[in-house]
C-alpha cells in the first residue's frame, strides 16, 4: 500500500524527512502505526522522537489529516490507512 506523507509547520518531522515536505511510502500495514515503523526503518529513530509521547502516543497538539480531514479518533495510532492516502502531520504555529 503506498501513502503520501506531508508535513506542514512541523520543522522536526522535516528535518527527520531529509528536509522533504512530502515523501510516498510503501508500507504493508494499514495503521498510522505501521506507517509510523515504515518511516522510522527508512529515515531512522529520528522521526519517532517528534511524533510519539512518553506513553508511544501521538500527543495531541500534533494534528494528523488523512485526505484533508482531521482525524476523530482517539487512538490515533490505530486508525486505518487505505491505498493512495494523502496523511498530513502538522504541528500548530
Amino acid at each position: 500500500m503506498e501513502v503520501n506523507v506531508k508535513v506542514t509547520g512541523f520543522p522536526v518531522l522535516h528535518e527527520a524527512l531529509r528536509k522533504k515536505k512530502e515523501v510516498q511510502v510503501e508500507t504493508s500495514g494499514n495503521k498510522v502505526a505501521d506507517l509510523i515503523e515504515t518511516l522510522t526503518q527508512k529515515y531512522g529513530r529520528s522521526i519517532k522522537l517528534p511524533l510519539l509521547d512518553e506513553k508511544g502516543q501521538i500527543p495531541w497538539d500534533i494534528r494528523i489529516l488523512k485526505n484533508g480531514n482531521e482525524y476523530p479518533s482517539d487512538d490515533r495510532l490505530n486508525a486505518s490507512l487505505e491505498d493512495g492516502d494523502i496523511l498530513y502531520f502538522m504541528v500548530p504555529s
